[in-house]
């Protein structure tokens, strides 16, 4: 994240963000969420702007977790397939030698 600064419209309000990787990246997060925002709104039978932003909030901490579960998993797996390939070179290794 850079000290820029843009200015975005999230839900109808004005707000000063900080650049994350480009403007056109930072603008389609605040989009993101401003979707998500509009899609609570839809749902509701009043608005309540605290309540959304706050399950908005809550919404990408659940995204960002599934994605780090996920990651945590993915990395486990390849810890597991890069052990396997260490021990079939070194089986490899041990039948045939060093070659001296």
């Amino acid at each position: 994240m850079s000290d820029e600064m843009i200015q975005a419209k999230i839900a109808n309000v004005t707000l000063r963000l900080p650049v994350y990787r480009d403007k056109k990246t930072t603008l389609a997060l605040a989009k993101e969420v401003g979707e998500v925002v509009a899609s609570m709104e839809a749902n509701a039978d009043r608005i309540d702007s605290q309540a959304f932003a706050l399950r908005a909030a809550f919404e990408f901490a659940r995204r960002l977790k599934a994605l780090e579960d996920k990651d945590a998993d993915d990395e486990i797996a390849l810890i597991k397939a890069l052990d396997g390939t260490a021990s079939a070179l070194q089986r490899h290794a041990d039948e045939y030698g060093d070659g001296d």
